[in-house]
């Protein structure tokens, strides 16, 4: 008895924080998923990247890399494996040469950011690519999943 009292409570208090704020919240996600696209942060993948090799990723994973378009908003620190996106900071982990979230804390986003873009395409291993004429020690890479890229630079 007393559990399916609590559930109702329970029930009813969600139901008034998910109707409450439901489009406020996807509003502000898709306002932010544009502004994303609209900064060129993530974009759409160039034609002719290829995946850097281990000479190059010996480079790469000695730096601190930023969005080329807007580098308060992403960064990933190859040394120690952290992420920074516009709310929040993470881990992540070095797959087969991509680049997959693996924990971030879980800050409140000030109004207008939104770290869902980010956590989405770093659900999956997304894999470090390169110009195919990128010397041994490129100033740019771009991480690459389903058509997409986040392109960075040092």
């Amino acid at each position: 008895m007393i559990k399916a009292i609590l559930t109702a409570i329970l029930l009813f208090i969600s139901s008034l924080f998910s109707n409450a704020g439901s489009s406020e919240l996807a509003g502000s996600s898709e306002a932010w998923g544009l502004n994303v696209a609209q900064h060129g942060i993530i974009t759409d993948a160039p034609g002719g990247l290829v995946e850097a090799n281990d000479e190059q990723m010996e480079h790469i994973t000695a730096f601190r890399w930023e969005s080329a378009a807007s580098p308060e908003d992403f960064s990933l620190n190859f040394q120690d494996q952290r992420v920074w996106l516009p709310c929040n900071g993470g881990d992540f982990t070095l797959v087969d040469g991509g680049v997959e979230l693996s924990m971030l804390t879980d800050k409140a986003c000030p109004r207008g950011k939104v770290d869902l873009p980010f956590i989405m395409f770093l659900s999956e291993p997304a894999k470090v690519k390169v110009d195919p004429d990128a010397s041994a020690t490129p100033e740019r890479i771009n991480l690459v999943r389903d058509g997409k890229a986040i392109a960075l630079s040092r």
